[in-house]
């Protein structure tokens, strides 16, 4: 009976209650189906992109994490590279014997004045004053000089002079008169740093 009905409507008729049905299934369909999953997909790509943020953070902050540990490494060497220059408050002799054999292989003469040690904390370094005197011929302090520049402690020459040697009559006339002739006297004052 309701098809008999139908039928007899007019066509308007008919074609407005298709187009309303039509209308009512798309509205049903956009509402339930399609835009809760449109929010679905915006809430998931609101939390992707959170993520992603927060990951490539993660992956700076491990790259530099990475980056400052290699160079805390390079510092480290460093460090221990540095305390190599010191001298140590308990080798003082081994740093006198080599200033010594450093004169005994350049064939000069020398006295060591070395200021007095005021600390022997393990913490902190100190600068004590050197005082060298040397003599030999010319060739031969310059190449103790170099010798004394190149070792591993570091020592800071802060004045140095050279200057003829001054001839002892009674001394000097037993030894060959040709090298006292050309010996001169180098006195260096340097600062050298205790750990």
């Amino acid at each position: 009976m309701i098809l008999n009905n139908i039928q007899k409507l007019n066509i308007k008729v008919r074609m407005l209650i298709t187009f309303l049905a039509y209308s009512l299934v798309i509205f049903f369909i956009l509402y339930f189906i399609i835009l809760p999953k449109v929010n679905f997909i915006r809430k998931n790509s609101k939390a992707i992109s959170e993520r992603r943020i927060f990951l490539e953070e993660q992956y700076i902050r491990a790259r530099n994490f990475k980056k400052n540990n290699e160079e805390m490494k390079l510092v480290d060497e460093d460090i221990e590279r540095l305390d190599e220059v010191f001298v140590a408050y308990d080798k003082d002799l081994q740093f006198i014997e080599t200033l010594e054999n450093l004169a005994s292989d350049n064939n000069i003469n020398q006295k060591i004045s070395l200021g007095k040690i005021e600390s022997e904390e393990k913490n902190e370094f100190e600068d004590i004053t050197l005082e060298i005197s040397a003599e030999g011929s010319f060739l031969n302090i310059m190449k103790y000089l170099i010798s004394l520049e190149t070792l591993n402690y570091y020592i800071n020459i802060s004045s140095l002079n050279i200057s003829k040697a001054q001839i002892n009559v009674e001394k000097d006339f037993s030894e060959d008169r040709a090298s006292i002739l050309n010996n001169v006297v180098c006195k260096i004052t340097a600062d050298t740093y205790w750990k």
